[in-house]
């Protein structure tokens, strides 16, 4: 019998190599606007895989006016301007290849992600990922908790969290999949959004570690 019934994944930084795509959309927004912002914020907020709202918050954004004018904006530009930004995203290495092996084993995989609902969408199939995955879980102006959102997908798919494994590349990532009871390993890859991955690794003792997405598949051979 295997371990597990379900492979829940991140997306930015475990699947996706997607920080500068996010950074320029952003400071793209905010330059066209005539906003005074600050790049460096924006950056390491997504660095520290912050909310969007924090995000938009450290970056000067103050009120909730503004706020939904952004909203508005990134709604807009990730439904139907944001195909050939997201076409040049890179894929993990091996990322294809795995998921495609996972689902030909019957493994029900999910993302659960801090992107936004709609670019999330956008972005599986744009980059061809979407036969995969039975839900896409991405941020949401009312749910945008990555903890209440996988807890959500968890209860309304009757999935059982002890047969869960969890694939992040952040703190956030291993401190949500133990929260709720599954196991987690940590994608420990080039293109991984941790700034410090063995302190990651040393808090969370996640029960996996791998250098490259192709590694699942020994794991759960």
């Amino acid at each position: 019998m295997r371990r597990y019934d379900h492979i829940l994944f991140d997306l930015d930084g475990t699947l996706a190599d997607t920080p500068d795509f996010h950074c320029k959309v952003f400071i793209d927004y905010f330059t066209e606007c005539g906003k005074v912002f600050d790049p460096d914020k924006i950056t390491n907020g997504l660095q520290k895989t912050l909310s969007i709202r924090d995000v938009l918050r450290d970056a000067g954004v103050k009120d909730e006016e503004e706020e939904e004018e952004v909203f508005r904006y990134l709604r807009r530009f990730y439904g139907t301007g944001a195909d050939d930004m997201i076409g040049r995203i890179r894929l993990a290495d091996g990322a294809r290849e795995t998921l495609g092996a996972l689902h030909k084993e019957g493994y029900g995989m999910a993302l659960i992600s801090n992107s936004m609902q709609e670019l999330l969408e956008r972005m599986v199939v744009v980059l061809g990922l979407q036969d995969y995955f039975f839900e896409l879980e991405g941020a949401k102006e009312e749910q945008a908790e990555k903890l209440e959102r996988f807890r959500a997908l968890l209860e309304r798919n009757e999935i059982n969290p002890g047969r869960v494994l969890y694939v992040g590349d952040t703190n956030g990532d291993m401190k949500v999949a133990h929260t709720l009871g599954c196991d987690a390993c940590f994608a420990n890859t080039d293109i991984a959004w941790a700034q410090d991955k063995e302190a990651v690794i040393r808090t969370h003792k996640p029960e996996y570690v791998i250098g490259s997405i192709g590694e699942l598949l020994e794991i759960l051979a």
